[in-house]
């Protein structure tokens, strides 16, 4: 039906995005608070101290990026920034749009997905922004967001997924895999020899067993992902799931110390 979400809930950052639906429940809440300023439908702006609404176009001929999620929001609050992408080829694009809502001026801030280490759409925040872009002021007072000229990138790190039950490595090479299952096989005291590997589909897995648990280590050619999971026939437990959180923490210990970054590759 729509959405609204608050500009300034989190430190002057925009919290959440709630969606909007009609519901038959008498005892379901239609409070909201905690902002200064409300988006609705990515569309409008309210200004909650005065009730002024103030209407902007997110669709613009001169920037050929669609408006995705809400990222962040202005120091001066004046304009809000989307996260925005094309299709080039074959492979996505991204910049940052900027839309100023009350004279209704917008521009792109492209940025290489590679150097940012943007992994997913999910890495947006104001960690990320702060890291990779600043705000500068101009002669008239007003603010501009660029990117930030950094020496060298960050140092790639691996995220969990599927409520931790998935450690990756995106953008890797395939030589990763070999890399990810010998740290395993060291970490959980299993000898090289007892290595499994079998083919599903196209994909090469090595099976490592441990105590009455199999893990694997698997490698998607086309996302680019290495991974270390469970085996797939078998059920996850508090245990396996608390060997994957440790090996994955253990091997981004050592990624932090510049160890392994030859293993990764590019969007």
């Amino acid at each position: 039906m729509g959405s609204i979400q608050w500009l300034d809930k989190e430190n002057g950052q925009p919290g959440p995005n709630l969606e909007l639906f009609v519901s038959n429940d008498p005892t379901a809440s239609s409070f909201i608070d905690g902002g200064k300023h409300l988006l609705i439908n990515k569309t409008t702006v309210l200004r909650i101290s005065d009730l002024a609404v103030f209407h902007f176009d997110t669709y613009r001929e001169n920037i050929d990026y669609s408006a995705a999620n809400l990222v962040a929001f202005y120091p001066d609050q004046d304009a809000i920034v989307f996260l925005g992408n094309k299709y080039e080829g074959d492979k996505f694009i991204y910049a940052l749009m900027v839309f100023n809502y009350k004279n209704n001026e917008a521009y792109a801030v492209p940025f290489d997905q590679t150097a940012t280490r943007m992994q997913n759409e999910h890495d947006i925040n104001s960690t990320w922004i702060n890291t990779f872009f600043e705000w500068q002021t101009t002669n008239d007072a007003n603010y501009v967001l660029v990117k930030k000229e950094l020496p060298e990138p960050p140092f790639w790190q691996g995220r969990f997924s599927d409520k931790d039950s998935f450690y990756n490595l995106v953008p890797a090479k395939e030589e990763m895999r070999h890399v990810l299952a010998d740290f395993v096989c060291k970490s959980l005291a299993v000898d090289q020899s007892a290595i499994q590997p079998h083919e599903a589909g196209d994909n090469i897995y090595l099976d490592i067993p441990y105590s009455n648990m199999q893990f694997s280590v698997g490698y998607w050619e086309n996302l680019k992902n290495v991974h270390f999971t469970k085996s797939f026939d078998q059920t996850a437990s508090e245990e396996s799931l608390a060997i994957i959180k440790k090996i994955g923490n253990d091997f981004n210990e050592e990624l932090k110390k510049g160890k392994y970054q030859e293993f990764f590759t590019t969007y």
